[in-house]
C-alpha cells in the first residue's frame, strides 16, 4: 500500500488554536507523510508576530467553520496589522462532519509539527484539504504537483489495463469539473482486473474550467503510472487530486433504516429481549405532542430528546435516533442490550423502545433536573449546586462505573462519558446515561482496541485516542476530568480564568503543586464548603487523569478513597494532555521532559530532548467516529 496519510478537532464549531511551535507525539508523527505536504519556506514568520496571530486565528475559524457549511468547505482571510493570512479548507462531500473536523484539525497540527514558521503550506488527505498562504490565492488554478503516490506491486499487462483505466478516469474527470461540488466518483468492472475505482476532486473554489484544466494536467502522470504497471496512484497538485485503485476507495454507503421489525424475529441485536417493553408509535406520539419543538428537551449525538406523558401521567424522556445516523441502529442495539439489563440507582433508567415506520425510538425515565452540564455550566444553574450535591454527584458517578465496571452481570465501559451525559433526578442524584458507544468486555477480558475512535474530546484518554485502545481506565480518565468540572465549575477547554492554560486537567494539576488548588473552587458554591473534601475529590480526580492508564485508579479504588478518609492518596504524576503555562515551565526543563501534541492539547512525555512551547488551547469536542490509517 502506498504512503498517503491518515483520514478523519476533531472538531466542531470548538476549535482554538494560540500556537504554532509545538511538536506532536511520535505516535501521531508516524501516521503523517510528508509526501502530501507542502511547506513553502520561501518567506518565513517569527514567534511571536502578527503574522503568527493571524494564522493562529485562520486555522481556528477554518477548523470549526468548514465542517459545518453546507459544502464542507469555507475559505476566509484574516487581516490585522497589515499582515494577512488566507485560508481555504474543505472534505470530501461524502464525509460526515464530524470526520471532517476531525480531518482538518489534524491537517493543522502537521502544519504545526512539519511546517513550523512556513508562512505558506498545503495538505491533502483522503477525506480533506487544507491550505494556508500570505497571499490571496482563492478561484486561482495552481496546478504545481505536489505528490505522485504510487502502490507497491505491478499489474500483469498493464498495456492492456490502461485502456479502461483511461475511460473511467475520463468519466470521472468530466463529471467533477461539471458538479457544483467539484468531486466525482465512478468504478469499472474489467473481467481481467476485477473492479477499478477512480476518484477526481477540485478545490470547491474553482471554476470549472480550471477544474478540467487541472484535472487533465494530472491525468496524464497518474496514466504513466498505470502504464508502468502500478496497481494504484494518486496525483496531487494545490488545486485538484486524482486517484485510482483496485479496492474501493470511499466507505460504503450509510445502510437505509431498516422496516419495523416483527418483534417475533429474534436476531443477534437481542432486541427481542423480554427484559425489553415496545412502545406503539401512536402513544409516543401523542405523549410528545407529535414530537413538538414545544417538548425539546435537548439535542444528543443522535438525536433529539422529548419530553412526554403517558395517559396513566407518567412522564418520560424519548430519544429519537436520526434516521440518517449511521450508527443510530447500533445505538438502539446497546442502550436495548445493555441499559435494560443493568438496574442501579446511578444509571438511568431504559423503560422500552420503538422501531415502528422507519422511527428509532427509545424511552427512558423523565429527570426533571436535565443534564449536569446545564447546571453546572450555567451561571443561575451553577448557583444550585451547592458542595454537598456536587460530591454526592461525584460518589453517584463513581459508584454507578464501579457498577458497570465490576459488579453488574454485564463488563461495560461507557467510553462517552461527560457532563451533558449525566443526568440528575429530582434530588440531583446523577445517573449515567447514553450508552450508543459502551462497549461489552468478557469476563477474562481487560481492554480492547478499536480503528473507529468514538466519544468526546476534552474526556478521552490519550491511549483511547492516539491508539484506539480503551480499557475501564479509559472511563476512569473521563471521570477524573468530569470530578474536575464539578468542583471548579469550569469546562475543560480554552482558557481558564485569566490564566493561559490549554486545557482545565493541566490548569487544576498546576495550581495542586503550587498549593493554591482552593483557588479553583467553584465561586458559585460560596464559602461554606468542607476546604479538606474539596481536597480530597481534586486530588482523586488528578490521580484519574494520569498519563500512564497503570497508576489510574480503579473504580473500585475511587470509591474507597471518596468514602474512607484513612486512606491515603498517591501523589498524583503529570496528568494526560499536559501544558505547561511560560511561568511555570522552567521548573520542568532541567529534568529531560518534553511536551507533544495531539488533538489540539499536549501531554508530557519523558524524553531527551527539552523543548519550550507556547500554551494551546481547545473546546469541547464530539466526535462519533475517527479512522486512523
Amino acid at each position: 500500500m502506498y504512503a498517503l496519510g491518515m483520514r478523519n478537532i476533531f472538531l466542531v464549531p470548538l476549535l482554538t488554536i494560540f500556537l504554532l511551535h509545538l511538536f506532536l507525539a511520535e505516535a501521531y508523527l508516524s501516521q503523517i507523510n510528508p509526501s502530501n505536504l507542502e511547506c513553502d519556506y520561501s518567506s518565513n514568520y517569527t514567534i511571536p508576530s502578527p503574522y503568527k496571530t493571524n494564522l493562529d486565528t485562520l486555522l481556528s475559524n477554518l477548523t470549526a467553520t468548514a465542517p459545518y457549511s453546507d459544502a464542507l468547505f469555507y475559505n476566509n482571510s484574516v487581516v490585522k496589522d497589515s499582515d494577512a493570512a488566507y485560508g481555504l479548507a474543505q472534505c470530501r462531500p461524502n464525509t460526515s462532519p464530524d470526520d471532517c473536523a476531525v480531518c482538518l484539525y489534524r491537517s493543522a497540527l502537521s502544519f504545526f509539527s512539519n511546517c513550523l514558521f512556513a508562512r505558506s503550506a498545503a495538505v491533502w488527505f483522503d477525506n480533506c484539504f487544507f491550505r494556508y498562504s500570505d497571499h490571496r490565492f482563492f478561484s486561482q488554478l495552481d496546478d504545481k504537483v505536489l505528490a505522485i503516490a504510487v502502490n507497491a506491486g505491478n499489474i500483469s499487462n498493464p498495456m492492456v489495463f490502461s485502456q479502461p483505466l483511461k475511460e473511467l478516469m475520463y468519466e470521472v474527470t468530466s463529471k467533477a469539473q461539471r458538479n457544483e461540488t467539484r468531486f466525482a466518483s465512478a468504478s469499472f468492472n474489467y473481467s481481467m482486473f476485477g473492479n477499478i475505482y477512480g476518484i477526481a476532486e477540485c478545490t470547491r473554489d474553482l471554476t470549472d474550467v480550471d477544474c478540467s484544466t487541472c484535472l487533465n494536467q494530472s491525468l496524464p502522470l497518474l496514466l504513466q503510472q498505470a502504464n508502468s504497471g502500478r496497481p494504484g496512484c494518486r496525483v496531487i497538485s494545490f488545486s485538484c487530486s486524482l486517484r485510482f485503485e483496485l479496492y474501493p476507495i470511499l466507505p460504503p454507503p450509510l445502510p437505509p433504516p431498516p422496516k419495523s421489525p416483527n418483534p417475533t424475529d429474534n436476531d443477534d441485536t437481542d432486541l427481542t429481549s423480554g427484559e425489553t417493553k415496545w412502545f406503539e408509535l401512536s402513544t409516543l406520539r401523542e405523549a410528545t405532542d407529535n414530537f413538538s419543538d414545544q417538548n425539546k428537551l435537548g439535542q444528543g449525538g443522535f438525536g433529539p430528546v422529548y419530553k412526554g406523558t403517558l395517559k396513566d401521567g407518567q412522564e418520560i424522556a424519548v430519544k429519537r435516533l436520526s434516521a440518517s445516523s449511521g450508527q443510530g441502529m447500533q445505538e438502539l442495539r446497546n442502550e436495548v442490550n445493555f441499559v435494560a439489563k443493568l438496574q442501579h440507582r446511578n444509571l438511568v433508567k431504559l423503560l422500552g423502545c420503538c422501531l415502528e415506520d422507519s422511527e428509532k425510538l427509545l424511552v427512558y425515565e423523565y429527570l426533571p433536573n436535565t443534564s449536569l452540564d446545564k447546571i453546572l455550566f450555567n451561571k443561575n444553574g451553577s448557583e444550585a449546586l451547592d458542595w454537598s450535591s456536587r460530591y454526592k454527584i461525584i460518589e453517584g458517578i463513581a459508584r454507578g462505573l464501579l457498577y458497570l465496571h465490576e459488579d453488574s452481570r454485564l463488563r461495560i465501559i461507557h467510553r462517552d462519558m461527560k457532563a451533558s451525559n449525566i443526568l440528575l433526578d429530582a434530588e440531583k442524584n446523577p445517573k449515567i446515561s447514553d450508552f450508543g458507544l459502551a462497549k461489552h468486555f468478557g469476563l477474562n477480558e481487560t481492554q480492547g482496541n478499536t480503528n473507529r475512535i468514538a466519544g468526546t474530546y476534552g474526556y478521552m484518554a490519550p491511549e483511547y485516542l492516539m491508539h484506539g485502545e480503551f480499557s475501564t481506565k479509559s472511563d476512569v480518565f473521563s471521570y477524573g476530568v468530569l470530578v474536575l468540572e464539578i468542583v471548579t465549575g469550569q469546562k475543560n477547554r480554552g482558557i481558564v480564568r485569566s490564566r493561559p492554560a490549554a486545557n482545565l486537567v493541566s490548569h487544576v494539576w498546576r495550581h495542586w503543586h503550587e498549593g493554591t488548588a482552593l483557588e479553583l473552587m467553584d465561586r458559585q458554591v460560596g464559602d461554606g464548603f468542607p476546604a479538606e473534601q474539596v481536597l480530597r475529590c481534586m486530588h482523586v480526580g488528578l490521580l484519574c487523569v494520569q498519563e500512564d492508564l497503570n497508576k489510574r485508579p480503579s473504580m473500585a479504588s475511587v470509591v474507597n478513597m471518596l468514602s474512607s478518609y484513612s486512606t491515603s492518596l498517591p501523589t498524583p504524576l503529570i496528568p494526560g494532555f499536559f501544558t505547561r503555562s511560560n511561568t511555570t515551565m522552567e521548573s520542568d526543563e532541567n529534568s529531560g521532559n518534553v511536551d507533544h501534541v495531539q488533538s489540539g492539547e499536549r501531554w508530557h512525555t519523558n524524553g531527551s530532548t527539552n523543548n519550550r512551547a507556547n500554551p494551546t488551547s481547545i473546546n469541547e469536542i464530539s466526535l462519533s467516529v475517527m479512522e486512523p490509517r
